[in-house]
């Protein structure tokens, strides 16, 4: 952990002592969000005192916090992402290092209250790439001093621990020109993201999306810091499926995109975590079918909790959004998750999957405040809660041997002890698949949706089970299966969006 003679002049033995403390201390899930939830109250707290004063507040006070708390864990996992693969340290010490640097985040309305006085300066983020503040200074109300010299003083510290701790070669000289590049992200390009999906429709405003996109940010920071990349690529499939039931549940009433498009993307972010912390949870039956992930408790517990910062900014701001986006986390946790392992017992095991594919469903409808679903909207909630658990039969086939030895009751497993075939089974769960994707290929037509969007429709129909049934190779039958199915229901959503009226 110590830097060789060569690098020790790069830091004082002060500064050394203290790192190397801050290195050895064991990691824990809560440093990773009680770190920043610290930081972002002080810097609200020293917000309003310096720059707003006695003035009222123009804004929620709960929905700046979040966002400064979505800020302050993307910029912890940013800054883990660049420097986990160019030190020679893991990636929990580090986190313990820059989640103690965070707390710079503090200084800056300190300094500069003294050199402009309350309510002389102001923090703001560029929304467009014109003109980027190259050296980080442009005051008073967008980097002040007191922002701009902290801001440099963070590059400086991770070009010094990348030089003192870092690989041998160039990878040594990257970590500073890394952090100098996510400054610049934070400050203007996630902003501007933001802001360009806001123009979109106003509907969703630029802080719900900015605390969203920081999310995104903070997830994609821990796989790559992590090295979870090409897992999550793996699992891909696994992660759409939620997200496209939203887009169908938004285009069946007939919303706008950007609206249905933040759900969708809050959508995705909790199946991120549901799906790769469920590597954790079936470790016992992956093993069995010699399958193993390299996913750890840590960074499940981590994946999983990192969405609620975006469900608790949708509880802030469109309560019914929130509250479906809640209750579908509750689930998805329950589904595989110590003490409740729902997955367990067959019945509520489909039950959970058919309430997950409803309230992704809901969701989409109910993403723009105020708007209570329809008559029509209710009855296609209730049927696709039911329905999805005879659908998606097919998915557990591929884990039979797996599923035995973890005891989860599937189909399959049950089938199997009570003397069906795999070639029945395989039948009844393809038959029950088609089944469902010609009901719903039905009632798209009694929708007045378009003639070639139909055949479309039915040709996914008829393709998703033939294809389960004809691959010889599990694995390959279910991915294949699932995917067709996923583009069926981007033709489903799709359709319905341009169907007349």
């Amino acid at each position: 952990m110590n830097p060789s003679r060569k690098r020790r002049w790069l830091a004082p033995a002060p500064i050394r002592y203290v790192l190397n403390g801050l290195l050895r201390q064991p990691f824990a899930v809560g440093h990773a969000f009680i770190a920043p939830a610290c930081v972002a109250a002080l810097r609200v707290w020293g917000e309003h005192l310096t720059i707003i004063g006695a003035k009222p507040i123009g804004r929620s006070p709960v929905t700046w916090w979040l966002h400064n708390y979505a800020f302050y864990v993307a910029l912890l996992w940013g800054i883990v992402a660049i420097l986990a693969p160019c030190l020679r340290i893991g990636w929990r010490r580090i986190a313990n290092l820059v989640s103690v640097g965070l707390f710079l985040g503090v200084v800056p309305p300190l300094i500069d209250v003294q050199l402009f006085g309350v309510g002389g300066f102001a923090y703001r983020y560029q929304r467009g790439l014109g003109d980027l503040p190259w050296l980080l200074y442009a005051p008073p109300s967008y980097l002040p001093p007191g922002e701009s010299s902290v801001l440099w003083l963070s590059v400086a510290l991770v070009a010094c621990i990348g030089l003192w701790y870092g690989r041998t070669g160039p990878l040594r000289l990257a970590p500073g020109l890394l952090m100098y590049a996510l400054v610049f992200w934070f400050l203007a390009i996630v902003p501007t993201l933001a802001d360009t999906l806001q123009l979109a429709n106003a509907n969703a405003s630029f802080l719900e999306w900015l605390t969203a996109l920081l999310v995104l940010c903070a997830m994609l920071g821990h796989i790559v810091g992590a090295g979870l990349g090409r897992r999550t690529l793996e699992r891909l499939p696994q992660i759409m499926l939620a997200p496209l039931f939203c887009m169908v549940g938004g285009a069946f009433a007939q919303l706008e995109p950007a609206p249905v498009g933040y759900a969708t993307l809050l959508l995705g972010l909790i199946s991120v975590g549901f799906a790769l912390s469920n590597d954790l949870f079936d470790r016992v039956g992956d093993r069995a079918q010699g399958r193993q992930h390299a996913i750890s408790s840590t960074s499940a517990a981590i994946l999983t909790g990192l969405p609620w910062l975006a469900i608790g900014m949708a509880l802030a701001t469109r309560i019914d959004l929130g509250l479906c986006l809640m209750a579908f986390a509750a689930v998805a946790f329950a589904y595989h998750s110590p003490p409740f392992r729902l997955k367990r017992l067959m019945l509520l095991s489909y039950l959970s999957e058919g309430w997950l594919a409803g309230l992704a469903i809901a969701a989409g409808m109910s993403c723009i405040p105020g708007r209570l679903p329809t008559s029509v909207e209710w009855r296609v909630l209730a049927i696709a809660t039911l329905g999805m658990p005879l659908v998606l039969l097919f998915k557990d086939d591929k884990d039979q041997q797996g599923d035995a030895v973890a005891r989860n009751a599937t189909l399959f497993v049950v089938g199997a002890r009570h003397g069906l075939t795999a070639k029945q089974l395989r039948l009844a769960a393809a038959t029950a698949l088609g089944l469902g994707l010609f009901v719903a290929t039905g009632f798209a037509h009694t929708r007045g949706v378009h003639q070639a969007e139909l055949a479309t429709l039915g040709a996914g129909a008829l393709l998703a089970p033939t294809l389960f049934v004809w691959m010889q190779n599990r694995t390959w039958a279910f991915m294949t299966t699932l995917l067709t199915c996923e583009a069926f229901l981007t033709a489903l959503a799709y359709a319905f969006a341009g169907r007349p009226g």
